[in-house]
């Protein structure tokens, strides 16, 4: 599974979370999301490390990357988000009813 696809999942599992679930149902989808929290986390903590490489902080608190860096910075962030990542959880089935 590509880093990419849990960055984009954990918004809908927290909506999902949100339904009138089963209990069973809704105890597995929480420890999936727990789990791909944990990838959504590092990703988040990789992804601060290339904008601290190559940006310079404003005054106002923003990063800003100079356009003589962006496509290395770029570069980075596609091979972070393309990163295949094992998280240890089994695929649910949510009926919907």
């Amino acid at each position: 599974m590509l880093l990419k696809e849990i960055v984009s999942a954990v918004p809908a599992l927290g909506k999902l979370a949100a339904a009138n679930l089963r209990l069973k149902t809704a105890y597995e989808l929480k420890k999936t999301a727990d789990i791909l929290q944990k990838e959504v986390d590092f990703f988040e903590q990789e992804r601060r490390k290339i904008v601290e490489k190559y940006g310079t902080a404003q005054e106002d608190g923003a990063v800003l990357i100079p356009a003589e860096q962006r496509a290395q910075a770029d570069e980075e962030y596609v091979r972070l988000l393309s990163m295949e990542v094992q998280p240890g959880f089994s695929r649910l089935q949510i009926s919907i009813s």
